[in-house]
């Protein structure tokens, strides 16, 4: 019966932590949306991702981490989009709105980025 039984807690080989971390902020992204934030745990977001809560502990000293880690990424990927929209060769008022379109856009392309990161509550 052992053998017919896959653990979901195999541990990543060396050099693979970058791929865990990722894991772990897509797993909490999904938890935060669907329970809260405030309602998340370490335990459920270690069952969710298939490992114990200590070694989220590894990668994050604690939620409010991770919520910082999911708002930093969303700011390297906003920050992108909104300097692809700029273009020397327009007027200030032209680089402006297209600064403005540019971070709607990415708003209501990335809804739950978005959300957790100017309306999550961040402790």
């Amino acid at each position: 019966m052992t053998a017919t039984l896959i653990s979901s807690r195999i541990r990543k080989a060396r050099g693979q932590g970058a791929t865990r971390r990722a894991e772990i902020l897509v797993a909490a992204q999904r938890l935060f949306l669907e329970q809260g934030f405030e309602h998340t745990t370490m335990r459920r977001l270690a069952d969710a991702v298939g490992v114990s809560a200590t070694a989220l502990y590894v990668y994050f000293a604690d939620k409010d981490a991770i919520l910082r880690a999911i708002a930093e990424m969303t700011f390297t990927e906003m920050l992108a989009v909104l300097e692809a929209s700029q273009r020397a060769e327009v007027t200030a008022l032209e680089r402006f709105r297209a600064g403005l379109h540019a971070y709607v856009a990415f708003g209501r392309a990335h809804p739950d980025a978005y959300r957790l990161t100017f309306l999550a509550k961040m402790m």
